[in-house]
């Protein structure tokens, strides 16, 4: 396979000169400039990068060295869901598109001055997409899963009792 150009070096380009960069243990990481995860469909060659926040980064991707990348440094694989808009999210016809395919998109708009009660009720429905997720898989729940399932519920039931609380 003959490798295209790439106007940049890396696997990623940080346009604005931000300095995003991944978690390193031996330095300072800033939430806001932090990569904290990558959603990478590799048919398309698109990338989404967030922060510890969820809020997605600016950044675009070198589809030949950013599979290298999360290979070396990925700590856990899931899957994602959409929460939001924002500027650069991913737009609204392709969040429509996919929603009609059944996938897990919300079209509720996501403030970054979010209320407390507002971010959990994100968090909630983020594990309620999660959990849809784990529960739509082929056949029997293996233990991991079964684990995984309990924390969920577990983490939900106490989001509802702060919500509760705050009412």
């Amino acid at each position: 396979m003959r490798r295209s150009h790439c106007p940049f070096k890396g696997p990623f380009l940080d346009s604005y000169s931000v300095g995003f960069r991944i978690y390193r243990p031996d330095a300072i990481n800033w939430r806001h400039r932090t990569i904290a995860g990558v959603s990478w469909n590799g048919e398309e060659q698109e990338a989404f990068f967030f922060n510890p926040d969820g809020l997605v980064l600016p950044l675009k991707p070198n589809p030949w060295e950013l599979p290298e990348l999360i290979r070396k440094n990925a700590v856990r694989r899931e899957f994602s869901s959409i929460h939001g808009t924002g500027h650069f999210a991913m737009k609204e016809g392709r969040r429509t598109a996919l929603k009609s395919l059944g996938m897990n998109v919300m079209n509720k708009p996501i403030q970054n001055s979010a209320s407390w009660s507002d971010t959990l009720k994100i968090r909630k429905a983020h594990l309620n997409a999660l959990l849809k997720t784990i529960n739509a898989g082929p056949g029997k729940t293996s233990p991991i899963q079964t684990l995984t399932i309990n924390a969920i519920k577990s983490e939900m039931a106490h989001i509802e009792s702060q919500l509760n609380r705050r009412r």
